[in-house]
């Protein structure tokens, strides 16, 4: 009965693990390769998850995910008169996000 009990409890961990994920990135226009500053950038999966770039073009993300291992986040950068672009991004990983002017 020990062991049984065991083996649920250390199941229970597992299967409830959590982890935080963090990305970050520049986001700069695609033709001209400068920082974009004040696009909006947010968590598909979780759209509150949200962050506008600074003068420099930078962005930060972090949410919570459970699981065993840390997913990539999916990302959307939205910015007046330029496509929206979707990447994925590996928990604790950067990228650059190009965007194109329609």
């Amino acid at each position: 009965m020990t062991r049984i009990t065991i083996i649920l409890i250390g199941l229970t961990f597992l299967t409830s693990c959590d982890c935080l994920q963090r990305v970050a990135g520049t986001v700069v226009d695609k033709e001209t390769g400068i920082p974009l500053q004040g696009v909006t950038v947010y968590n598909k999966n979780k759209d509150w998850v949200k962050a506008t770039t600074d003068t420099t073009g930078h962005f930060e993300l972090s949410s919570i995910s459970g699981g065993f291992r840390c997913p990539p986040m999916t990302v959307i950068a939205e910015f007046k008169n330029y496509d929206k672009v979707e990447i994925k991004i590996p928990a604790g990983g950067q990228d650059t996000i190009k965007l194109v002017k329609h």
